[in-house]
C-alpha cells in the first residue's frame, strides 16, 4: 500500500485476513493487480433526509447501560426520509472474524419494512433481502395474478434494489 498520507515506515498486510483485523473492513478481495476490494463499510452510515448518522454513535449509547451486550445499527429504508436508523440488541449476525454482520441486519430491515409496505396489495406471497456483492436487493415474490403496478407503485418509493418474482 501506498499513498501521500502514509507514513513511510508503513507495512501494509498482505493476506486478506490480516488487513480486515488491522483495518476492520470486511473485504471483497484482491485483484489480480493487488488492488484491495471492500465490502463492509461502504455502507455504514445511516443517510437520513440528507444527514448523515454514524451507527457508532447510537451502538456507543446503547451499550452505556450494563444489560446490553452487544448493539447493531443500520438503516431501515424509509420513504420520507431515505433511511431511518433502527437497532438490534445482543444477538447479532457475526462475520467469519466475530466483527457485527450489518449486511444481514440491513437485508432484514429492509424486508421487514417492504413486508409491512406490501401487506395490502394483493397477491405478494413473500418479501426476501438477499445480499449481493455488499448490497441489499428485495426479491418480491408474487402469484400469477398478483397487482404488478400496484408492487411497483410501492418499491417505486423506496431508494433500493429490487426485483418482482413470480410464484413459480
Amino acid at each position: 500500500m501506498t499513498g501521500n498520507l502514509l507514513w513511510p515506515e508503513y507495512s501494509a498486510p498482505t493476506d486478506i485476513a490480516a488487513i480486515e483485523a488491522v483495518h476492520g473492513h470486511v473485504l471483497d478481495g484482491l485483484d489480480p493487480d493487488g488492488f484491495v476490494h471492500l465490502a463492509g463499510r461502504a455502507k455504514d452510515l445511516i443517510i437520513r433526509g440528507g444527514h448523515n448518522i454514524d451507527p457508532a454513535l447510537v451502538e456507543d449509547a446503547l451499550l452505556a447501560h450494563p444489560a446490553v451486550t452487544a448493539a447493531g445499527a443500520v438503516g431501515r429504508p424509509d420513504v420520507h426520509s431515505g433511511e431511518v436508523p433502527v437497532t438490534v440488541l445482543d444477538a447479532l449476525p457475526l462475520t467469519d472474524l466475530g466483527k457485527p454482520y450489518k449486511v444481514a441486519l440491513r437485508a432484514d430491515a429492509t424486508r421487514r419494512e417492504l413486508i409491512e409496505a406490501l401487506a395490502g396489495v394483493p397477491g405478494v406471497l413473500d418479501v426476501e433481502a438477499e445480499i449481493d456483492e455488499g448490497s441489499v436487493i428485495a426479491a418480491v415474490r408474487t402469484s400469477d395474478d398478483a397487482d404488478e403496478p400496484a408492487s411497483k407503485a410501492v418499491l417505486g418509493r423506496y431508494a433500493i434494489g429490487w426485483r418482482l418474482a413470480g410464484a413459480s
